[in-house]
């Protein structure tokens, strides 16, 4: 036996999703995966499988069978993680039963990654400039909106 096939994983991979255009396609957020990789590995694993069944909707019928099924978590551990999920609102139960459907939460609704005012303000100071100045009394708004990904050092002078 070669050394290689020590190193053989079963990989199990998510079939398309139905629908999304132009094949296996779909969308996440980093922001809201990253809130979701704070709840832990199973609710970021959850997440991804959930708008995995989204594809670039904002609605998915995939659900804790789906996640069971092609992750290996366990059914008690899926649910939790969906559970968890939704009460920190990253996803939305918009029907319940046997058949759920479940919303993804745009990532600038989300409990705590909502724009200020003094946020929007910094945002629109920034505007579509390729680099820009920010004021002294602002820099630590900016500072946190880079820490949360709704801006870039590139555009920022003298970052």
């Amino acid at each position: 036996m070669s050394h290689d096939d020590d190193d053989q994983v079963k990989v199990i991979s998510f079939p398309a999703a139905k629908n999304a255009a132009g094949g296996e396609f779909f969308v996440v957020d980093r922001r809201a995966f990253a809130v979701a990789c704070g709840l832990g590995l199973n609710p970021a694993v959850a997440y991804l499988t959930i708008t995995r069944g989204a594809g670039s909707r904002p609605k998915s019928l995939w659900s804790v069978d789906a996640i069971e099924r092609y992750t290996g978590i366990s059914r008690p551990k899926a649910k939790l993680a969906v559970s968890r999920l939704v009460e920190k609102g990253l996803l939305t139960l918009e029907r319940a039963g046997t058949r759920p459907l479940y919303g993804i939460v745009p990532a600038h609704e989300l409990p705590g990654l909502a724009l200020s005012l003094e946020d929007r303000f910094v945002l629109e100071l920034i505007g579509e400039a390729k680099e820009a100045r920010i004021p002294q009394g602002h820099t630590d708004t900016a500072i946190d909106l880079l820490r949360r990904g709704f801006l870039s050092y590139k555009k920022i002078a003298g970052f």
